[in-house]
């Protein structure tokens, strides 16, 4: 299986996504979106990838998503511009040709929605 990358890996969502991902896979799979690695040192001792990225800056998404296959897309804090954010991840990850993708809401009792390309 190829890699999954997980954005907000630094965030409390996205770190815990990623400690929950350690559990299934070996870390050399899992790839931690991050804005500033130095505050997921801890994932970075556990031999998880951090790839530095930003959701409103799309040409750090593409570098950040070359050669992934997941993207476990965690939603953006409630005071930015969400659908624009949310909107770069998911066009880089069409660029990238990412097999498939999974969003979690920041909206109450939050649902995880699911992409695969090419259908179920």
């Amino acid at each position: 299986m190829g890699k999954i990358l997980v954005t907000g890996a630094s965030g409390h969502i996205g770190h815990a996504t990623v400690r929950a991902l350690l559990q299934r896979r070996p870390a050399a799979d899992i790839v931690g979106l991050v804005r500033n690695p130095g505050k997921a040192g801890d994932l970075a001792g556990l031999g998880i990838e951090l790839r530095q990225g930003d959701y409103m800056d799309r040409p750090s998404l593409d570098a950040a998503l070359a050669g992934i296959e997941r993207v476990m897309l965690t939603s953006a804090h409630a005071f930015t511009h969400r659908n624009t954010a949310h909107g770069n991840v998911i066009d880089a990850a069409v660029a990238a040709d990412v097999k498939s993708a999974a969003f979690m809401s920041i909206i109450r009792n939050s649902r995880v929605c699911y992409y695969r390309r090419g259908g179920p």
